[in-house]
C-alpha cells in the first residue's frame, strides 16, 4: 500500500514539474482516447503574429489570449513555446524526438497580423479582421482562412505549401509569391490588384473579375482566373 502511495505522489510530481517550457507553461490533466494526452496552457499576452514550426494542427480565433497545447502524455516536456517581442513562437526543443498521434494547438488572440508555418504544419485561422495580414509557409504546411477579412495579405508561400484564402472577405489587394510546387488560392474583390510572382512549377489561382494581374511568371508556373468574386 505505501508503495502504490508513492507511486501516484512521484507521477503527480513529473507531471508539475515536467513541462519543458519552464514558469509559463501549466500542466493539465491526462485525457481519454487510445493514448493519453496532456494539455499545457500558456499565459503569454503580448503578440500579434504566430510562427509554428513542426507537425501540429492549429487553430487561431479571436478573442482574450489564450494558448492551450495538447499532445501524448510525455512528449509536453520537450515543447519549446515562448514569446519573442510581439510574436508567439510554438515547437519542440533542439533534439527532440517527436512521435505522438495527438498535436493540436488552439490560439486565442485579440488580432492577428502575421502568421509562419514550417514543416509539417496545418492551421486554420477565423473571423479575424484588420489592414493587414502577412504569411510566411515553408516544408509542407498549410493555411487556410475562414471568414477574415483583411484589406492586404501579402504571401510568400514555398516549398510544398498550400494556401488556401478562398472562404475570405474578398481582398482589395493581395501580393503573393508562390515558389516550388506550392500553390495558393485568393478571393479577389472586383477590380482588385493582385501582384507577386509564381516560379518554378507553383501555381496561384484567384476569384475575381476584372482584377489587375501584375504576377511575374515563368515556363513551369501558372496563374488562373476560377470565377467571380466569391460572397
Amino acid at each position: 500500500m505505501k508503495t502504490q502511495v508513492l507511486s501516484v505522489v512521484f507521477l503527480s510530481f513529473a507531471l508539475i514539474a515536467g513541462c519543458g517550457s519552464g514558469d509559463s507553461g501549466t500542466v493539465g490533466g491526462d485525457g481519454g482516447g487510445t493514448s493519453l494526452t496532456t494539455t499545457v496552457t500558456f499565459e503569454f499576452e503580448n503578440f500579434t503574429g504566430v510562427s509554428v514550426g513542426g507537425p501540429f494542427s492549429v487553430s487561431i480565433v479571436p478573442g482574450p489570449y489564450a494558448i492551450q497545447v495538447t499532445v501524448d502524455s510525455g512528449l509536453h516536456r520537450q515543447l519549446d513555446v515562448r514569446e519573442e517581442g510581439q510574436l508567439l513562437v510554438v515547437g519542440f526543443e533542439a533534439g527532440s524526438n517527436v512521435q505522438s498521434e495527438t498535436m493540436n494547438v488552439e490560439i486565442v488572440m485579440p488580432t492577428l497580423e502575421s502568421i509562419s508555418l514550417a514543416g509539417v504544419t496545418v492551421a486554420t485561422i477565423s473571423e479575424f479582421s484588420g489592414s493587414s495580414l502577412e504569411v510566411q509557409l515553408a516544408g509542407v504546411a498549410t493555411l487556410e482562412g475562414q471568414n477574415v477579412s483583411y484589406d492586404l495579405l501579402m504571401a510568400n508561400v514555398d516549398a510544398v505549401s498550400v494556401l488556401l484564402m478562398e472562404d475570405v472577405s474578398p481582398l482589395p489587394a493581395a501580393d503573393v509569391n508562390v515558389s516550388a510546387v506550392s500553390s495558393a488560392t485568393v478571393n479577389m474583390m472586383d477590380s482588385a490588384v493582385l501582384t507577386g510572382s509564381a516560379i518554378a512549377t507553383s501555381s496561384l489561382s484567384y476569384y475575381g473579375s476584372d482584377v489587375s494581374i501584375i504576377v511575374a511568371t515563368d515556363l513551369t508556373s501558372s496563374v488562373t482566373r476560377l470565377g467571380p468574386s466569391r460572397p
